[in-house]
């Protein structure tokens, strides 16, 4: 859904629109059709401007949303595949128990990661 609504362009519309009526503008040389004309130009200037910041945070978003569900997954996978496991063969989890303690703290490193994340 996040790259659907990154790769619309609805807003863009909207830019050609309003260059395509600062351009079609005609009639007499007065300083008020100048005024207006300008006005539509920095109007679209401004749109384009503001669609391209636009842009720039939903690829920052769509990046940062990325890198918290891998950092998600990371850490909390081998943590729920571990549960799991002892749930369902507990013998093999016992006897595997002090190998297993390195990916269980894995949980404890997404909250150390978190706040980098969401600071970038």
């Amino acid at each position: 859904d996040i790259y659907k609504t990154l790769n619309t362009d609805t807003e863009c519309s909207s830019a050609a629109y309003l260059s395509e009526m600062s351009s079609s503008k005609t009639g007499g040389k007065t300083t008020a059709h100048k005024k207006e004309q300008e006005s539509f130009v920095t109007l679209t200037t401004r749109t384009v401007r503001g669609q391209e910041k636009f842009r720039r945070a939903k690829v920052r978003s769509l990046r940062i949303t990325l890198l918290l569900i891998l950092t998600y997954a990371v850490t909390w996978l081998p943590y729920n595949l571990l549960s799991w496991w002892m749930v369902l063969h507990f013998d093999s989890y016992r006897a595997n128990l002090d190998s297993n303690y390195i990916l269980n703290s894995l949980v404890v490193l997404n909250s150390v990661i978190n706040p980098f994340i969401y600071g970038r």
